[in-house]
């Protein structure tokens, strides 16, 4: 079971544990065919019936301070299939987006993913994604050279835009961080995005950047560089029962 964590990771922090991260050998980590199975650095899915809320301190780059993502195990007992939902909230627990992932022993899928924007009346409208290429994170990773696509398309309700998103994971190394004066073991994933948005023209924006996976915990830290001129960074805070988060949005609303 995820014990409750009050976590803090400043840029500053996080950038000098970096700088003494080191490789693990690929050579007897692996098995037989020399991949390696990273799944217990992605969310512990088994330990989500429940529900727990991952609270993100934004540091530059969002119109908020706090970003909140809500992950719940759910289970198709007929198919015998494992999902984890994960639905994302701005700091007014107002609804941004919302994924189904299918956990597969090699990496999560991306079955559907949801975007919400705000109607002229502020009530917020689903856009429905279409699902091009689904490999959301892989379990299984061989070296930094492997590449894991996942794309899909949607359309800006207040314009009719076609949004293409293109998104590649790879593993790039471990690393070791400091989660309140804990040593955490941790991997180090690059991600690089691209964004075609299509209307009369297409107009692309790229990013690149990385994301940090703590064992046993999942997505700790995530800085990108959109353009390569503007940031978009933050970092776990804290995590905690679902129970807790559904209290505190009625006390908000």
């Amino acid at each position: 079971m995820i014990q409750q964590m009050n976590i803090y990771i400043s840029n500053r922090v996080l950038w000098l544990t970096l700088s003494i991260s080191f490789f693990l050998a690929i050579v007897g980590c692996g098995g037989e065919d020399g991949y390696r199975d990273i799944s217990d650095y992605y969310f512990p899915v088994d330990d989500m019936e429940e529900g727990y809320v991952y609270l993100y301190d934004v540091y530059e780059g969002l119109p908020y301070t706090k970003d909140v993502w809500f992950y719940k195990k759910v289970e198709d007992e007929e198919e015998g299939k494992v999902f984890l939902s994960a639905q994302q909230y701005d700091a007014g627990f107002n609804v941004v987006q919302f994924q189904l992932q299918s956990i597969t022993a090699s990496g999560a899928l991306l079955d559907q993913n949801v975007f919400y924007s705000t109607s002229e009346d502020g009530r917020a409208v689903p856009n429905e994604s279409r699902i091009e290429e689904d490999n959301h994170f892989p379990f299984l990773v061989k070296d930094s050279l492997g590449v894991f696509l996942s794309s899909l398309v949607f359309w800006d309700i207040r314009d009719s835009t076609e949004i293409t998103l293109v998104r590649n994971r790879r593993f790039l190394r471990d690393t070791v961080v400091d989660l309140w004066g804990s040593n955490t073991p941790a991997i180090v994933m690059g991600v690089r995005e691209a964004y075609d948005y299509n209307k009369e023209g297409v107009l692309t924006v790229e990013s690149s950047g990385i994301e940090i996976y703590a064992k046993n915990i999942g997505l700790i830290y995530s800085k990108k560089m959109i353009q390569d001129s503007f940031e978009v960074s933050f970092g776990l805070d804290t995590f905690y029962y679902m129970d807790n988060f559904l209290e505190e949005i009625e006390l908000q609303h």
